[in-house]
């Protein structure tokens, strides 16, 4: 896959997950922080893309502790929006 169409697909399911939310009020400052720093971090993926011959690039070999690291912040957040385990999730 294409390293420009990694990066849509994170993009895209940041919409997806916030429409899932269906954020109150309260939690719009949160989720707006969250996003952002999302948004960041695609920024600087797409600068690497440009870089790559042809815009392709391999997944990558995450440590183990990467993924449960982000897994756990993305478990983290959902709770702290929504006052909820994320599903699927309610025993990790």
């Amino acid at each position: 896959m294409a390293c420009e169409e990694q990066i849509n697909l994170h993009a895209a399911l940041t919409g997806y997950v916030k429409a899932k939310l269906q954020l109150r009020p309260e939690q719009k400052d949160a989720w707006s922080n969250l996003e952002h720093a999302i948004e960041s971090g695609l920024e600087k993926m797409r600068r690497t893309c440009a870089l790559l011959p042809n815009g392709m690039v391999p997944p990558p070999d995450l440590p183990e502790e990467v993924v449960a690291t982000t897994s756990s912040r993305y478990r983290d957040v959902f709770r702290r929006l929504t006052g909820q385990a994320l599903p699927g999730t309610e025993g990790a």
